[in-house]
């Protein structure tokens, strides 16, 4: 079996497991995999610039949020929008994909026999949220929950508007909040039991980008709870519009929503009607998944041997880590002048003047230092003034 040695960089540090990570598992079914200082192909995604430190690797880039690839830093890259670079780019499979497993549908969800009239009595709706400052839709999201509370209530069981004891839902970190700590194993399980529960599910992504398609929308399908989804506006390129609530429709307008939730909240007969969709389009492609592996083994059978990227260095992405270096050097410069003539950055009284100079630069500190300057002046010209007479 052929070895091949690989490196993550640039992943959410607290979350991200090397070992259990899509790319992983994949590459294990066909090579042995060998975690290298000294990588042929570096995996990276949005959260860092690690990855420039490895100039003779081939860089695949796995965005894994609504980030487009810039091909003037990769040679690959996988990513969520429907374009087109020769054999450079291959679009995610649906669902979140920088989660442990390459997450993605099959047929079987459009099977909708399970529908029955015993659906229509359980509870009205769900929000379930780890973050609520991340993107326009997770502003957006918080928003229409409390709105659409004006109806009927909505359980939130998760970080944001929380209104349920906790343990009612598997945690999705085992940190304190979003980001903090690794994805739980039984999460994804358990946020589909507690969805079979509900009529309705909130399923906001966090920004619209065309592509951008996560298990949002996909979970609440499979447990037959209806999304009132915003989101990808090609979303129903993928999904059928009769299969649930299209917020792209209603021009983002809340109570024009609510309206149509309350309309199929109160009709059971189109309730159940829209329940018994298949979810997905006919021209749904349910191979994606398998063309996302064999995207991956092509690239590792071409080896180890980087594409000509930016070669004049005229980029916009090249200055800005350029900037970047500069200033990076001139403040260690600077830090190492301070301990020269004996300032200590980490003292209390360096720590105070640091603070200081950061109200100083805020809106509330503008007056103050606006007064502390005036009175500079004047005290420099009293004392010319007293040195003339």
């Amino acid at each position: 079996m052929k070895t091949i040695k690989i490196k993550f960089v640039d992943f959410n540090a607290p979350t991200f497991d090397a070992e259990n990570q899509w790319v992983t598992k994949v590459l294990r079914e066909r090579y042995n995999v060998e975690f290298s200082e000294e990588p042929e192909f570096i995996f990276y995604s949005t959260w860092g610039l690690n990855f420039r430190n490895y100039p003779n690797a081939v860089k695949i880039f796995c965005g894994g949020e609504a980030v487009s690839p810039n091909f003037n830093e990769c040679d690959f890259a996988f990513g969520f929008e429907p374009i087109y670079y020769n054999d450079r780019f291959c679009q995610y499979p649906l669902g979140d994909s920088d989660s442990p497993g390459l997450y993605d549908i099959t047929r079987s969800i459009q099977d909708r026999s399970a529908v029955s009239a015993d659906l229509l009595e359980r509870k009205f709706c769900n929000f379930v949220y780890s973050q609520d400052w991340m993107g326009e839709g997770a502003i957006l999201r918080r928003e229409f929950c409390k709105v659409l509370m004006g109806y009927k209530h909505v359980d939130c069981p998760s970080y944001v508007m929380n209104n349920m004891p906790r343990g009612t839902i598997s945690d999705r970190w085992t940190g304190l909040s979003c980001g903090n700590g690794t994805v739980s194993s039984g999460w994804s399980d358990g946020k589909l039991e507690f969805l079979r529960r509900y009529k309705f599910t909130i399923a906001f992504e966090n920004t619209a980008l065309s592509g951008y398609t996560t298990e949002k929308i996909i979970q609440p399908f499979q447990a037959f709870s209806i999304p009132i989804y915003w989101g990808n506006p090609d979303i129903l390129s993928l999904f059928n519009p009769k299969a649930f609530i299209n917020c792209n429709e209603y021009g983002n307008d809340f109570e024009s929503i609510i309206e149509r939730v309350k309309e199929l909240d109160n009709d059971n007969d189109k309730y159940l009607e829209m329940l018994s969709q298949p979810p997905m389009q006919e021209s749904f492609d349910f191979d994606r998944r398998e063309k996302a592996k064999e995207f991956l083994y092509k690239i590792i059978e071409r080896g180890p041997y980087p594409f000509a990227k930016d070669a004049l260095r005229i980029s916009s992405s090249y200055r800005t880590f350029n900037e970047y270096n500069r200033v990076t050097e001139e403040l260690n410069t600077t830090k190492e002048a301070m301990k020269r003539m004996g300032y200590d950055s980490n003292s209390n009284t360096w720590k105070l003047v640091q603070k200081l100079q950061r109200f100083g630069d805020s809106k509330w500190g503008y007056i103050p230092k606006r007064i502390f300057h005036i009175l500079i002046r004047i005290y420099k010209k009293l004392k010319i003034v007293k040195a003339r007479y």
